[in-house]
């Protein structure tokens, strides 16, 4: 059984733990500094911006310094130049008007490179950030000669959006956008002064793959962007404490089954300055996802998807007049539909798209005719999910796309190639672990960024045809190695139907596996979200990796609902959240169990998020088999939390009663039964903190003793210094209630 063998497989580690770890001189443990606000002093090195040139076989990343960009060839396999901030040619800048002499002086003093792209064989338009502003650069790297062809201002402009080709600009700035054509004058766009109305911002509180309010063209001539009237919208209060008395500002927080907020997209033509609305028609508050332009400006495609989010639309909108020109096609399902990729066109191809979809069971990407809505072909299909389109070659027939592999629960990441014509499929990588890709533009070859649970990070060009090697660009040391470090290996158990699901552990360094050491669980549970992978530590974070040097056995389980596994392990979870995921995690308990060096009277679970949610669910609803639990951020009621995410997995509270009433921790806090402390951002917007204080009333009029911190002014995730503290606080609960 799959148990027995991983038992054993643990065990024998174990034995071999001891001698491995004797020889060296090494710390014992992080501290909590380093394993916290410290963490990226132990992030393995990496390649920054890696961009292939044009017609080239060479590729270029930015200095760790972020202030050369170095030139590599394949052929020769090695640097070939760098272009310097140290060599820049300041003095040869203009932007309209000169930028004054004293900005100069501060970039020539102060400035990193945060970002490049080539822009043809011997342009590269660089991201100078001074920290007071943002200028873009057009540098010629054959007469070393530059210019700033836009800048923004840090301490006003917001949502900054620089088309990477032109250098046109797009930012908001309070309630509305503003546009820079590159060398021009700064352009009002929008003047809405009225309280609840937003541009150039993100929708649908970023779901369905929203992370941005603004979308240029590719010529970059046009604009589009969201327009967000939120004045229907309920207000929920945040405390501020810095007034005097202390008041509260109002936050518009549409809760399920409440009044959502409309959107609308429009177009903005830099060249004739006008604005045209799409004609989008329907009820209001659907959901408006997807955007994509089509490579010669004319047509905006949008998926649009309905409140019940049971139905997704593929529209095609003319961006001159703002004309619907019909449903290209359609997708149902009888649970809900997410679409979170646009419509992706190969090159310069107007007359055909990919769409990613899972309507197979797993998502895979599809062939469309962008005229007429007729799929073309299925280009990817099988067990797994495609997880991110990494590109095309310059003739527009060899699609590279990253997936997960079948038979290893979704943990790898690896790279292939498609024939668009042929159909014929290549692997181009097989190590276990997890591999990214960076094409170059004739598709002859890619860089290859590896790592697995013991190898940092490995950065290798490859050929495009076999994946082949070609050369190595970095081989990452262990940031890690001058400490004693936990065991971390990733496996399978199965689910009480047998569906295989992944599980990581992480075992204190020394173990004496004749010992007894207490359990901290780590879980998360919810959809989009992996904890677990094939990559370097196995996916964990390094507090977690500093618990288990400090004595702990560290667990978690992806448990069904989770990401990157198909359609069905997913949906499995609809209407009634949190009941397959606790089964899940009691499997994960139940092979905990079995390990003869476990201590199942000393057993903890940690969450935060929807795993907040989760930590408080096992703890009412399995009383006893946690004996300290630490919840952060925790949902506890669903009809408080926001319509976009909850209506999909629940629908509307009137909808499923019996689900949502199921899933509420409110009635449960009766049943608590050990140590619980619960940790909230005062001024959290995503999970607001009236879902805390109602499990500490009911815990009061249950007579349950509850532990409650407030983080005062931090929102959903605790940042800053103030993070250290938070892990402090964690580890301390755990250290005097469990250990």
């Amino acid at each position: 059984m799959q148990f027995n063998k991983s038992i054993k497989t643990i065990l024998f580690a174990l034995l071999l733990l001891g001698p491995i770890i004797g020889f060296a001189q090494k710390r014992k443990e992080l501290s909590l500094k380093e394993s916290v606000s410290g963490s990226r002093a132990f992030t393995p090195n990496t390649l920054n911006e890696l961009a292939w040139r044009p017609n080239h076989d060479e590729i270029a990343y930015l200095s760790g310094d972020f202030e050369d960009v170095i030139r590599y060839s394949v052929d020769e396999k090695k640097e070939i130049g760098r272009l310097s901030l140290k060599s820049f040619p300041y003095t040869s800048l203009a932007y309209g008007e000169n930028i004054p002499k004293a900005d100069i002086d501060v970039l020539q003093k102060t400035a990193k490179i945060y970002a490049f792209n080539w822009i043809d064989d011997n342009h590269i338009s660089i991201e100078l950030n001074d920290n007071t502003n943002a200028y873009t650069i057009l540098w010629d790297i054959n007469s070393n000669t530059a210019k700033a062809i836009n800048y923004s201002e840090a301490t006003v402009a917001e949502n900054v959006d620089v088309h990477v080709k032109t250098g046109n600009l797009a930012y908001t700035y309070g309630q509305n956008l503003f546009v820079r054509a590159a060398g021009g004058k700064l352009m009002q766009i929008t003047r809405d002064s009225l309280k609840g109305k937003l541009n150039g911002t993100e929708v649908h509180r970023s779901e369905f793959g929203i992370t941005k309010g603004t979308f240029w063209s590719v010529s970059g001539k046009k604009l589009a962007f969201y327009r967000k009237d939120e004045s229907m919208v309920t207000q929920y209060p945040i405390m501020n404490l810095e007034a005097v008395p202390g008041n509260s500002t109002q936050l518009r927080y549409p809760m399920a089954g409440q009044k959502s907020h409309h959107a609308s997209v429009w177009i903005y033509d830099l060249q004739s300055k006008g604005v045209v609305k799409l004609n989008v028609t329907g009820d209001p508050e659907q959901y408006l996802t997807n955007i994509a332009w089509s490579p010669d400006d004319n047509f905006i495609y949008m998926a649009i998807v309905n409140r019940d989010q049971n139905l997704m639309q593929m529209h095609r909108y003319d961006v001159n007049t703002g004309a619907d020109l019909g449903i290209l096609f359609e997708e149902k399902d009888g649970k809900y539909i997410e679409p979170l990729s646009p419509a992706y066109f190969v090159n310069d191809e107007a007359d055909k798209f990919i769409w990613q979809s899972n309507r197979s069971g797993y998502n895979h990407c599809y062939l469309y005719d962008a005229l007429t809505g007729k799929m073309l072909k299925q280009i990817t299909s099988g067990n797994w999910e495609v997880t991110e389109i990494a590109g095309v070659d310059d003739r527009g027939r060899i699609l590279f796309i990253e997936g997960t592999m079948p038979k290893t629960w979704g943990t790898e990441r690896q790279i292939y190639r498609y024939d668009l014509r042929t159909g014929k499929n290549i692997p181009l990588t097989v190590s276990s672990g997890i591999h990214k890709a960076t094409i170059s533009y004739d598709g002859e070859y890619m860089t290859d960024n590896f790592s697995s649970i013991n190898t940092p990070r490995i950065i290798n060009i490859v050929d495009g045809k076999r994946g082949q090697l070609k050369s190595n660009l970095l081989t990452a040391e262990n940031p890690l190695a001058g400490y004693e470090m936990p065991t971390t290996q990733v496996f399978r158990i199965n689910a009480d139907d047998g569906t295989p699901i992944a599980a990581r552990i992480i075992l204190p360094p020394n173990m004496d596996s004749s010992k007894k050491y207490p359990v901290l669980v780590y879980v998360y549970g919810g959809p989009h979200a992996q904890m677990i992978n094939a990559g370097w530590l196995g996916g964990s974070q390094l507090w977690l990796q500093r618990m288990a040097q400090r004595g702990y056995i560290i667990f978690t389980v992806d448990n069904r609902g989770s990401d990157n596994r198909g359609k069905e392990f997913e949906q499995v979870t609809h209407r009634q959240l949190g009941t397959v995921e606790m089964a899940d995690q009691l499997a994960g308990i139940k092979y905990l169990r079995k390990l003869p060096f476990v201590d199942t009277a000393r057993m903890g679970i940690h969450g935060w998020s929807f795993g907040g949610f989760m930590t408080i669910s096992l703890m009412t609803k399995y009383p006893g088999v946690f004996k300290v639990a630490v919840a952060g951020g925790p949902v506890i009621d669903w009809k408080y939390y926001e319509v976009m995410y909850t209506e999909r997995y629940m629908d509307t509270p009137e909808q499923n009663k019996e689900g949502y009433e199921k899933a509420s921790l409110i009635n449960q806090a009766k049943n608590l039964n050990g140590k619980l402390l619960i940790i909230h951002g005062m001024d959290d917007d995503v999970v607001v903190q009236q879902h805390s204080l109602l499990f500490v009333r009911a815990c009061i009029r249950a007579n349950k003793q509850v532990d409650y911190f407030v983080y005062p002014g931090q929102k959903h995730n605790v940042q800053g210094i103030q993070r250290n503290h938070l892990v402090e606080k964690i580890g301390m609960y755990f250290d005097d209630y469990l250990k």
